[in-house]
């Protein structure tokens, strides 16, 4: 059986891509009404990433690829969480994905999108 034309069989490889960069979210952030000891939060909004590194490791060997992705990625963020009284300030928890919208080769194909998820914790003064 022939293989369909532009397909390639890829033996079992050691990949993973690692960027640098600064991302900058620009989002609308809701206060969920709750009771006194707790709130929920949700926020969506634009993001816009900066990638000024990125390295490919195959089979062990590291190479610098930043001049094949573009140096600027937009995407958009969508998250909620909840705020629970602590003290004179409150615990927060939060989770976002982020989802590119656009195509951060510079190549036309294949086409590579940026995908994220986050959580954090942390306290509000």
């Amino acid at each position: 059986m022939q293989d369909p034309p532009h397909s390639a069989t890829i033996p079992a490889t050691s990949f993973s891509v690692a960027t640098t960069g600064i991302e900058v979210p620009l989002l609308l952030h809701v206060r969920v009404p709750g009771n006194r000891r707790w709130q929920a939060t949700l926020f969506a909004g634009p993001q816009v990433g900066f990638i000024p590194s990125v390295t490919q490791v195959v089979e062990g060997v590291r190479t610098n690829i930043a001049d094949e992705i573009r140096n600027v990625d937009v995407g958009a963020v969508v998250g909620g969480g909840v705020e629970v009284l602590a003290g004179r300030g409150a615990l927060v928890l939060d989770a976002r994905v982020t989802l590119g919208l656009r195509n951060v080769s510079e190549t036309p194909a294949p086409r590579f999108g940026s995908r994220a998820f986050l959580a954090m914790i942390g306290y509000r003064f």
